[in-house]
C-alpha cells in the first residue's frame, strides 16, 4: 500500500509526501517518519516536524467540520439524528464521570501510544462525541502527537541502526 502510494506522489517532494502520510487515518506517525526517514532519506528532525504539522491537519478537519455535519444531520436527516444521538447520549451518559474526570489524560494516552486505530482522528472524534471541553481536548491531543512523533522517531532511529 505504502509503495503504491509512494508512486502516486513521485513528483511531489518528499516533505510533503511525509505531511500527507501522516494526515491519513490509521498509518498517521507510525508510517509517515519511517518512510521520511529510511525511504525518502531525510533528516531525522525535519521528518518529525513535518509529520507533526501533518498529524494537526485531522485535528483541525475534526474539530472545525464534524460539528457541522452533526448540526447537517440534524436539520436535514432527523432519523440519522436521533440515531446517532440515541448512540452517543447512551455512551455519553454511561461513561460522563469517567469523561470529566479523566477526558483529557485518556485523549493524550490514546494519541502517545502508537498504535493503528488510536491517533488523533480517533481521540479528536472521541472528544466531539463525549463533549470532551476543547481548552482541555487540544493540548491533550497535541501533546500526545508530540510524544508519540518521539517514540515513533526513536523506534525508527533504533531500528535503521540495528539493521
Amino acid at each position: 500500500m505504502i509503495q503504491s502510494l509512494l508512486s502516486l506522489f513521485q513528483n511531489v517532494p518528499h516533505e510533503l509526501v511525509v505531511m500527507l502520510l501522516a494526515a491519513m487515518p490509521i498509518v498517521e506517525l507510525g508510517a509517515a517518519i519511517p518512510v521520511g526517514i529510511a525511504v525518502f532519506h531525510l533528516s531525522p528532525i525535519v521528518v518529525y516536524l513535518f509529520a507533526i504539522v501533518g498529524n494537526l491537519l485531522p485535528l483541525l478537519l475534526v474539530f472545525f467540520f464534524l460539528p457541522k455535519v452533526l448540526r447537517l444531520f440534524a436539520k436535514h436527516s432527523p432519523r440519522l439524528h436521533a440515531l446517532f444521538d440515541r448512540y452517543f447520549f447512551a455512551l455519553t451518559t454511561k461513561h460522563v464521570s469517567s469523561f470529566d474526570r479523566y477526558g483529557a489524560i485518556f485523549l493524550f494516552i490514546l494519541v502517545a501510544v502508537p498504535n493503528p486505530g488510536g491517533g488523533v482522528w480517533t481521540a479528536s472524534l472521541l472528544a466531539i462525541l463525549f463533549r470532551v471541553h476543547l481548552k482541555y481536548a487540544i493540548p491533550a491531543i497535541v501533546g500526545g502527537i508530540l510524544v508519540s512523533g518521539l517514540i515513533v522517531l526513536s523506534l525508527t532511529e533504533a531500528s535503521i541502526n540495528l539493521f
